[in-house]
């Protein structure tokens, strides 16, 4: 009988501790963890690395020129976000209100579906769903080649216009390191000796405005100090990332590119993940189209993403998007 009350009152500790666990920050933060990119397709739990500095400050910028992006971990093919749950849904973000211009997007035309994809202004890199190694290709359909045959779940191009990518996690195996990096041509491999699970290396964005730019997550917001929401966030050279950041775009944001006077994001609600247009100050937040998009990336001149409804790679040209109304 003891130990059956001892069982009972470790259960009723345990419930507690997990319903406080689950309001910490406010319920309506409209968060949720950020979901990964395993092969399966299944949401990961929170990762290990964020776009931020260990002591929290900005420090030099890891992006410039008029369109520099950054990624964050999500499923193409998911239609809605399996982490979004009534607490965190019932705050309504400017994105949510926002009113759709739906922009009709032009097909790269690729004969491949793609479970990630980045752009600079040469080629377009991918991960094929069918053997999730990364390929690319130019921005014509041209010139495919595979340049890593690692199994990955994520690529990006980074300030030095090399590429990263994260490899698939097998926790029953386990990992020293699921970062590298690569040039061009798949050549040249740095293992960054980093285990990275669903949140992705972020790299920061110096815009024109002087401000740097840059990517909070779930995982960041709730072992901050203090209240925020995710999103996207600008502080001036100096200012600590937390207690003197400005939100700039709120909700649940898995990818972002700063284009002159705007923030492009791809934002995931309750009916998947569209892509938005915001000012640099955080007003007049436009919805660009009623397609469900995400991993954008911009080579200069357009962005592209992924059609998370048939897993193809489209863009639209970077004038139509600043002249959205």
């Amino acid at each position: 009988m003891k130990k059956a009350i001892t069982v009972l009152c470790l259960l009723a500790l345990l419930t507690t501790s997990l319903a406080a666990c689950g309001k910490k920050d406010g319920g309506d933060a409209s968060g949720g963890t950020q979901s990964g990119t395993s092969v399966s397709d299944s949401a990961s739990g929170s990762g290990s690395v964020s776009g931020s500095g260990e002591d929290g400050t900005t420090g030099d910028a890891s992006g410039s020129g008029d369109a520099s992006g950054s990624q964050q971990g999500t499923v193409p093919g998911d239609n809605t976000n399996p982490n979004l749950t009534e607490d965190t849904t019932s705050h309504v973000t400017e994105a949510e209100k926002a009113p759709s211009v739906n922009l009709k997007p032009e097909s790269m035309n690729l004969d491949i579906e793609a479970i990630c994809s980045a752009a600079d202004s040469e080629y377009i890199y991918y991960i094929s769903r069918d053997d999730q190694h990364i390929y690319r290709v130019k921005h014509d359909g041209s010139d495919k080649k595979e340049i890593v045959t690692d199994e990955c779940s994520w690529v990006g191009v980074n300030k030095d216009g090399n590429i990263e990518y994260c490899t698939n996690y097998d926790a029953k195996v386990g990992a020293d390191s699921t970062y590298f990096t690569v040039d061009k041509n798949g050549e040249n491999k740095v293992d960054n000796k980093e285990v990275v699970l669903d949140i992705f290396p972020i790299p920061d964005v110096k815009a024109k405005d002087g401000r740097t730019y840059y990517l909070l997550t779930t995982n960041d917001v709730m072992t901050a100090e203090k209240s925020l929401n995710p999103g996207v966030y600008s502080c001036a050279d100096g200012e600590d990332k937390i207690n003197d950041g400005k939100m700039v775009v709120e909700g649940i944001v898995d990818s972002f590119c700063v284009i002159d006077d705007y923030v492009v994001t791809s934002i995931t609600t309750k009916d998947g993940s569209h892509l938005y247009r915001t000012n640099l100050d955080g007003s007049n937040t436009v919805k660009l189209m009623d397609d469900r998009a995400m991993y954008l990336s911009s080579s200069g001149e357009r962005v592209y993403f992924i059609n998370s409804t048939d897993s193809k790679i489209y863009s639209l040209s970077i004038d139509e998007i600043k002249a959205a109304k």
